[in-house]
């Protein structure tokens, strides 16, 4: 619920819920939950933090502003989006070549692949590393 009031954070709440784990604390031993509480409290704050930008229009947090940018911008942008790519298709015969030889559509598409690759070749080459090390183990 802390991320209901307006500019207070993650931080808060963790506090927060530490102090509440540690008088529960007094009465058990050993638990885990001096580690989830806090992780709990803190991950509730971001969603929570959209209430009062929804309700009165006040920016509770950055996490909510960075939320609810992509969401307009994906409500704007994509029916446009989608028209100027069909109507692109109906004035060249169907024909996907033409993403390829204009230069700002190539363009766009370039640096799409390279975002997609950069986020994708390390977790591939993690895979490629730990199959040798088994290949190893086994031979």
């Amino acid at each position: 619920m802390n991320g209901v009031i307006p500019e207070i954070g993650a931080t808060v709440s963790a506090v927060i819920a530490c102090d509440i784990v540690k008088v529960v604390a007094r009465f058990k031993t050993g638990t885990d939950e001096g580690f989830a509480a806090p992780e709990a409290s803190k991950n509730t704050t971001t969603s929570d933090a959209m209430v009062p930008l929804h309700i009165h229009d006040i920016s509770s947090s950055a996490a909510a502003i960075i939320l609810l940018a992509p969401l307009v911008l994906g409500v704007i942008l994509g029916p446009l989006a989608e028209r100027y790519f069909l109507t692109s298709l109906a004035n060249y015969n169907n024909d996907l070549t033409i993403f390829f030889t204009r230069p700002i559509s190539a363009s766009i598409l370039a640096f799409a692949a390279v975002f997609v690759s950069w986020a994708l070749v390390p977790e591939l080459l993690k895979q490629l590393r730990k199959l040798r090390r088994d290949v190893d183990r086994t031979a």
